[in-house]
């Protein structure tokens, strides 16, 4: 079964890929990877370069995890790496650098 969020053609959720954890769509690259990387301090173009991403895959994982930190009810204590990192980020750098549209 694979779900998909607000973001279906970027991010995808499937037991038979990284154990079920949210990855960007035809990766197995983990959401919190790149969410991870980007509230350690690496910028949107280096994680794009590190990871083979384009600038719209960066900003479906960023909103995959506002969405989830929205409903973390829902969505449990497997997400909470990537609420983590999330709220990293945003306590680092406070705005989104310009390719990733603000929310």
């Amino acid at each position: 079964m694979i779900i998909t969020m607000t973001t279906p053609d970027r991010i995808e959720i499937d037991p038979a890929i990284a154990a079920g954890r949210a990855v960007i769509r035809g990766t197995r690259i983990p959401v919190t990877v790149v969410v991870g990387s980007l509230a350690g301090g690496m910028s949107c173009e280096e994680a794009q370069k590190e990871y083979d991403l384009a600038p719209e895959d960066i900003q479906a994982a960023l909103e995959y995890v506002l969405e989830i930190a929205g409903d973390r009810k829902k969505w449990g204590e497997e997400n909470r790496e990537a609420i983590e990192a999330y709220n990293e980020y945003v306590e680092k750098h406070g705005v989104f650098s310009d390719d990733v549209r603000q929310f």
